[in-house]
């Protein structure tokens, strides 16, 4: 039965991706069949078409700056602050932990108009460093929560040790304790890659033109087709799950380690 239920759910996650992949090989007249192809000849025109008569490379770029981006300011700001949180007590420190943590359940639409309006009036509007900003509120609260689980793991002797050998606070996260979380690192740097990387209302409004990345490519092609050609929709689609697969795969050990860190206190 439990192997049953698991079968049952991969079939559920798997197959859209599998259907995807074969309609982004198939012809117009193979996709329009009323009978499901599951073999058939192969082609690869519609991948030549999307990257032909479409900006997606142009969006692909955005995407990997943004993604980039996002990442580098995560890890920039969360680990400090989840060590901070770790290893200097005050009052109401698990409410404050906690107020973080609630702030990631808030919907993206809810800051959304207030970034609008800021955005416009420092006149940043569709520009890259504004959506790695708003993409980094987004993913740095579950950052912090999760460095936070990685950090509680190591013992305070260390930094105590570190700062009997002459060591200040920042020299013992910098140099004895930030090492010892590579793999938690790893893992959140992977979380807001691929938040950086799929999120799609930030781009849909902060970045209409010029900041377009590729999750708007597929919203912006269906409009502008009278006649869509899902072929090179599924094409495009496919270009954009290539990365976080491989990314999902190979860092799928310590994807599950982040995941569980939060409730293991140290």
């Amino acid at each position: 039965m439990f192997w049953t239920a698991v079968l049952l759910a991969l079939a559920i996650v798997v197959f859209p991706i599998f259907w995807l992949f074969l309609s982004s090989l198939k012809t117009k007249l193979q996709i329009d069949s009323r009978t499901p192809l599951f073999i058939f000849e192969p082609s690869f025109v519609n991948y030549v078409d999307v990257f032909q008569r479409t900006d997606l490379a142009r969006f692909l770029f955005n995407s990997v700056i943004v993604a980039g981006g996002t990442t580098a300011l995560a890890l920039l700001i969360g680990p400090p602050a989840a060590y901070g949180l770790t290893r200097f007590r005050f009052p109401g420190a698990e409410t404050f932990l906690a107020g973080v943590l609630l702030t990631r359940m808030f919907p993206a639409v809810a800051i959304g108009m207030p970034l609008y309006l800021i955005a416009s009036n420092l006149k940043i509007m569709d520009t890259l460093p504004l959506l790695i900003a708003a993409k980094t509120s987004g993913i740095l609260p579950l950052t912090i929560w999760l460095m936070t689980g990685f950090f509680a793991r190591i013992p305070t002797d260390l930094d105590d040790a570190a700062r009997a050998d002459g060591c200040s606070w920042f020299g013992a996260y910098r140099r004895v304790v930030l090492p010892l979380t590579a793999p938690g690192l790893a893992a959140t740097g992977i979380l807001a890659f691929l938040y950086g990387w799929n999120e799609l209302f930030f781009p849909l409004t902060l970045g209409p033109d010029r900041a377009r990345t590729g999750p708007v490519f597929i919203i912006l092609y269906i409009d502008a087709t009278i006649q869509v050609s899902w072929g090179s929709v599924a094409a495009g689609a496919m270009v954009l799950i290539v990365l976080p697969l491989v990314l999902g795969f190979v860092a799928q050990r310590y994807l599950v380690d982040a995941l569980t860190a939060g409730a293991v206190k140290g």
